[in-house]
């Protein structure tokens, strides 16, 4: 009987895809060996909208109050992802006690430290994104989807609890030099 017991708990935890191997680069990303089939391997394929590689797409920044201080300070929090051709993407956060320098910008999309690195792609109007991620047993795939608008914004569904809109504006920053390693 305990055998069928763990059989339903593997087959409603389902078997999982998620990485087997990882690597830590020089600034502290962490990068799976192998990506899961979640994410089309052409970035952009058939498109109706484009993201742009000349782009941030931003949210924030946005009060917040962070609950697990004793004193409930407000915090200021932003996010912004970076795109390219060959299908990588690189999501950074930035949570500050004061609104600090904002928009981001060129230089800020060239900076990968304490950023998650993803893969994507885009067919017709949808966008779909993988990034690595710890859950309770360990790494995990972490995946978002979402439209991508005709005025050049993204807008994720179901929308992150820092954004109740889910949608991340194009902010044309010029070019940005550092290629994707990963």
């Amino acid at each position: 009987m305990k055998w069928i017991a763990c059989i339903v708990t593997v087959l409603a935890l389902g078997c999982a895809d998620r990485p087997r191997t990882m690597r830590q680069l020089p600034d502290g990303r962490v990068v799976p060996d192998h990506w899961s089939d979640f994410v089309s391997t052409t970035a952009q394929d058939l498109p109706t909208a484009r993201v742009q590689y000349d782009s941030l797409y931003i949210a924030g920044p946005r009060e917040a109050k962070e609950a697990y201080h004793r004193d409930a300070r407000e915090i200021w929090y932003a996010c912004w992802y970076r795109f390219w051709p060959e299908g990588q993407v690189l999501v950074r956060e930035r949570r500050t006690h004061q609104p600090g320098p904002w928009p981001p910008t060129a230089a800020d999309g060239d900076e990968f430290g304490g950023g998650v690195v993803g893969r994507y792609c885009v067919i017709g109007d949808r966008i779909r994104m993988e990034f690595t991620g710890l859950g309770e047993t360990g790494s995990t795939y972490v995946r978002q989807e979402g439209r991508v608008n005709s005025d050049g914004s993204f807008t994720l569904s179901p929308a992150p609890p820092e954004f109740p809109d889910g949608t991340f504006r194009r902010l044309q920053v010029g070019e940005m030099k550092r290629a994707a390693d990963w």
